[in-house]
């Protein structure tokens, strides 16, 4: 006897809803979910269209919502990217529909404190590989990040007067300096990050203790120490990055950054050693 075959049938999918996008188009919405810091992301098809109509994909596709092009507009690909979990590609395709130039950047105050050491301290091409900046951008970025921080502002302040009254301060708040870093200064006496650093190493000096340059180098050196003890894990094969980055409490994006970093580290590693060897 010859066997039946039973076409299988389609997988049936529940509407919830149906949601206007930012370019003003309708959706139906059949998959929603919240993140963690609030944002509702919605994947559906165009409003009326099925993978049952010609040229619909079987794939849910991302909604562009209001939220989230507000979200792509004020900030770096890789900070969407790390917020939402939605792809790299995707997130591309959004901003070439909302006409965002490649090279444009909008002004985030918030990105920007949340960045700030790492737009004061590294280089052009580490900023290049954390954030996907041109040389222009990050130029862009630290003017905003001086005015911000007060910076200008405290070189124009900077007369005898001023000085002075410094000064000043400084002898009066002394002994309650003991222990603090540049952001509890901050915190405390609601000052720029400019005048806290500039404060901070002056006690260090005072009393022997490591400038906030120093810091950064040591915690630095304390991050590459980090990425050799978790090489194996971070280059594991037999785990997912997401997994990877639920194993050392990091974010997907963070993981693949680290990644990058730490294989820099091993070439110019490598290619020192074969360099000492040669002289040998």
């Amino acid at each position: 006897m010859s066997k039946k075959h039973h076409r299988k049938k389609p997988t049936k999918h529940l509407k919830i809803k149906v949601l206007q996008d930012a370019l003003g188009e309708y959706w139906d919405v059949y998959e929603e979910r919240t993140t963690v810091n609030g944002l509702q992301i919605y994947r559906g098809w165009h409003y009326g269209c099925t993978p049952a109509d010609e040229g619909i994909s079987p794939v849910f596709s991302y909604i562009l919502t209001h939220e989230i092009a507000e979200l792509i507009k004020t900030n770096p690909i890789h900070y969407v990217y790390d917020k939402t979990g939605i792809s790299l590609s995707v997130i591309a395709k959004m901003r070439v529909k909302l006409s965002i130039n490649r090279n444009f950047v909008y002004r985030n105050d918030q990105w920007l404190l949340e960045n700030q050491d790492s737009l004061l301290n590294d280089s052009y091409k580490t900023l290049k590989n954390l954030f996907n900046l041109t040389k222009p951008q990050v130029n862009q970025h630290r003017e905003w990040l001086s005015d911000l921080l007060g910076i200008a502002k405290c070189k124009r302040l900077r007369n005898t007067k001023h000085d002075d009254e410094m000064e000043q301060w400084f002898r009066n708040e002394y002994e309650n300096f003991k222990g603090m870093t540049v952001q509890d200064l901050m915190d405390k006496y609601n000052i720029s990050k400019y005048l806290a650093i500039k404060t901070h190493d002056k006690y260090q000096q005072m009393n022997n203790g490591a400038s906030y340059a120093e810091t950064l180098k040591i915690a630095k050196n304390e991050q590459a120490k980090w990425l050799l003890e978790n090489k194996s894990t971070l280059f594991s094969s037999s785990d997912t990055i997401t997994a990877i980055a639920e194993k050392l409490n990091k974010s997907p994006s963070q993981i693949s950054r680290l990644r990058k970093k730490l294989k820099k580290e091993l070439i110019n590693s490598n290619t020192i050693n074969i360099s000492n060897n040669a002289k040998k």
